[in-house]
Parts: C-alpha cells; sequence; structure tokens
C-alpha cells in the first residue's frame, strides 16, 4: 500500500471522478420522483447526440435487473461538464432552479478543471475558486420541507467524495 504522504492527486483523475460523481448525483435528481423511466433516459440520449456523444446508451443488467449507463471518457466529460442542458429535464420534481444552479456548478468544475492546467495560477486564486464551488455543491435547503416556499438544496456533506476534498483542500 503506498502511504497517504506519497498519494498525488492528478488533474485528469480529479476530473475523471468528479465529473463522474456530478453525474451519479444528476441521474439520482432525476430519480426522485422514482426510477430513471424510459422517457428520462430518451432526453438524455437527445442530449447526448445534441452534444455529438453517439455511443451512450442505458441498458437494465440481466443479473441485478438494475439501469446501467455507459461509461464516458475524457473527453466526453468535459463536453458534458461545459455544454450538458440541464433545461431539458425542468419538471415538476427538477426546476427551473436547479437546472440553473447544476450548470453553474457544473461549469464551476469545468473552470476549476480548466485553471488546473495553467501554468501561472497560484495557490491563492484557485482555493478561492474551489471554496466557491464547494459553497454552491453543499448549498443547504431553504424553507420547510412540503410547503410551497421549501426550496431544495443541492448536496450533502456525505455526497462529496475524496477527490472533492482533494480538489478543495490540498
Amino acid at each position: 500500500m503506498i502511504p497517504i504522504k506519497h498519494w498525488v492527486c492528478d488533474s485528469l483523475h480529479a476530473m475523471l471522478r468528479i465529473s463522474d460523481r456530478l453525474w451519479e448525483l444528476f441521474l439520482s435528481d432525476l430519480q426522485r420522483g422514482g426510477q430513471l423511466n424510459e422517457n428520462l433516459q430518451n432526453l438524455i440520449l437527445t442530449e447526448m447526440k445534441r452534444l455529438r456523444i453517439n455511443h451512450f446508451h442505458f441498458w437494465i443488467e440481466n443479473t441485478t435487473q438494475s439501469s446501467s449507463y455507459t461509461s464516458l471518457m475524457g473527453p466526453d466529460k468535459l463536453n458534458i461538464l461545459e455544454n450538458f442542458g440541464f433545461t431539458n429535464f425542468i419538471s415538476k420534481e427538477f426546476s427551473q432552479e436547479r437546472a440553473i444552479k447544476l450548470r453553474q456548478l457544473w461549469t464551476g468544475f469545468f473552470e476549476l478543471y480548466k485553471m488546473m492546467t495553467l501554468p501561472n495560477i497560484t495557490g491563492s486564486e484557485f482555493k478561492v475558486k474551489a471554496e466557491s464551488w464547494l459553497k454552491l455543491f453543499l448549498e443547504p435547503s431553504k424553507g420547510q420541507p412540503n410547503r410551497p416556499n421549501f426550496i431544495r438544496g443541492m448536496y450533502r456533506v456525505a455526497d462529496a467524495t475524496p477527490y472533492i476534498h482533494v480538489l478543495v483542500s490540498h
């Protein structure tokens, strides 16, 4: 086992793992009203085609009867981070406000990834942007659940991964 003090997190792996987590959380948002139904899957497939990602598919696992989907490579993940259209998914369970916040969250992470690759970025500049991004990621709910004024927050601390921790804290 590699001692933790010798462990290095590179920008590529941070992008791959955090974009995977953002994708999983988005799918979880869509499933709040139940399973990821065929209509939602078709909306996602249409959006993928718009982004020229034609090799993305959903299928049902034979052994577990659960839904699975194609794992994407780095360039496709960057395309999705930068361009995925959340407003196509607005519904009773998925508000316009949530779509806007998700776009901000994904764009913010895309910008952080680009900053990681810049040779002249200072640690303090990156830290300010990363902490601001984490604040949006962890934005709490407002109001009382099941009341008209309730606004669901973004995600919980438990939804953050070790890569998100490293992005912001190291």
